[in-house]
């Protein structure tokens, strides 16, 4: 929402517009996004176990909302969006990945530069959510290894991406003045372009989804279900603030079909 309402600006004056988008929301989203991710490397490695690291994890993937809808430039890039976040999944490719990791003992997790290597499915948030809420193990185990090596990797990749938007911002704002954009109304469009592909995502995916029909919802279909997720997606799609009013997030009664 908050981007929403600085593109509000762009027309006035354009380049203005594109800077109150970068200062106010880009840059303090991915800023909150490497504090998160360091906290929930931090965490794993002092104590890999999963009820340990559960607090971070959400935390880390409340991070992971407020940069999602950024997919270009940093995040773009080596295909980190998917490295961070592999959903929709709806072969299952995510699960058999981590099985097949773990039913080798895959020595990757010992290395962070292999670790990189390995396929997105077997990395970032929906990775590591398996693991914490989908397997026993104990801090002698690969699995708890596993998560470490998750949660590291995914304050690399934080970290990467801020060290990335220090340049790219500037040529966001100097459009113009550089090769990369070579208007201002380029790089207003490319914001605008983000903004609109996270709430058409937002839309027909994260709500969608599990919304299915008024007859059939489909639950198992959410975000990060396992983690019960969808809550706190909704509430920061509807604006972040629960404090006053009905629940937005709250389905509609099965014994009340008027206005339907």
């Amino acid at each position: 929402m908050r981007l929403a309402l600085a593109l509000c600006c762009l027309a006035s004056p354009l380049a203005a517009g594109v800077a109150e988008a970068v200062d106010d929301h880009i840059l303090p989203a991915f800023d909150s996004f490497v504090g998160d991710t360091q906290a929930l490397n931090e965490a794993a490695q002092a104590d890999c176990t999963a009820e340990a690291v559960k607090p971070a994890y959400q935390r880390a993937f409340d991070g992971w909302m407020g940069i999602a809808h950024l997919n270009f430039g940093p995040l773009e890039a080596d295909g980190r969006a998917l490295a961070i976040a592999f959903w929709p999944d709806k072969r299952g490719i995510v699960a058999g990945t981590v099985a097949a990791l773990q039913g080798d003992e895959d020595a990757a997790v010992n290395d962070p530069a292999t670790f990189a290597e390995v396929s997105v499915a077997g990395r970032g948030l929906f990775a590591l959510e398996r693991l914490l809420y989908e397997t026993e193990y104990t801090a002698g185990d690969y699995a708890c290894r596993y998560v470490q090596a998750v949660s590291a990797d995914l304050a690399r990749m934080g970290a990467e991406m801020r060290a990335g938007w220090t340049e790219h911002a500037g040529l966001l704002t100097t459009a113009g003045d550089n090769a990369t954009y070579l208007t201002g109304r380029e790089a207003a469009s490319t914001l605008y372009t983000a903004l609109l592909a996270g709430l058409e995502f937002t839309a027909d995916q994260r709500l969608g989804r599990p919304s299915g029909t008024f007859d059939r919802p489909r639950p198992e279909r959410a975000e990060a279900r396992r983690s019960d997720r969808l809550a706190a997606e909704c509430r920061a799609v509807a604006g972040g603030d629960a404090r006053a009013g009905p629940d937005p997030c709250r389905g509609p009664d099965p014994g009340d079909r008027g206005g339907l």
